[in-house]
């Protein structure tokens, strides 16, 4: 018994130690310019315009460095967000959430990172509000070289007239202040 308690305990310090992964966190610690386009409907592939608004994203490394702390607030006031970002190393996979002004719900994000495109990619499935049917999402951030990064979303239905056809909704580019 004495054994099973130590192998249980060793395994959850293990499981709070820092990994590979946390050092890509660094990354995204600071304070942030974000421009934002969103389409709320049909994305880019149609032609369709994009809506242009501004903010501000301050991300802060917390619990020793192994989340980011996201803390965003749109120039105009009227939208503010809060998110969380990690590698989990029990599931060695990255994970996120997400929750603002403009829901009553949380998103959250499971993925994983690619060294070659330095990008992560992660996905959700959620429920559309407009339609109610089930749909994907799809994110994915993408480190520049010149410091900045930028984050795509891509939405997919599961049902209607638009199944299976995914359609980018929002892209942020993110320079620092």
């Amino acid at each position: 018994m004495a054994d099973d308690l130590q192998q249980v305990t060793d395994a959850c310090a293990a499981a709070g130690q820092l990994s590979a992964e946390h050092r890509l966190l660094k990354h995204f610690a600071g304070t942030w310019r974000a421009e934002v386009k969103m389409w709320m409907g049909p994305g880019p592939e149609t032609g369709a315009e994009p809506m242009i608004s501004h903010g501000t994203m301050v991300n802060t490394l917390i619990f020793g460095g192994k989340f980011i702390e996201h803390d965003y607030n749109d120039d105009s006031g009227m939208f503010s967000g809060k998110g969380f970002f990690g590698y989990n190393t029990i599931e060695e996979r990255w994970e996120g959430v997400w929750l603002d002004t403009m829901a009553t719900f949380m998103m959250t994000e499971r993925g994983s990172y690619d060294a070659g495109s330095k990008s992560w990619t992660m996905t959700d499935e959620l429920k559309d509000p407009g339609s109610g049917h089930m749909m994907t999402k799809r994110s994915v951030v993408t480190l520049h070289g010149d410091g900045s990064h930028t984050m795509e979303t891509w939405f997919t239905p599961t049902a209607g007239k638009n199944a299976g056809k995914e359609s980018k909704c929002m892209e942020i580019r993110y320079t620092k202040a």
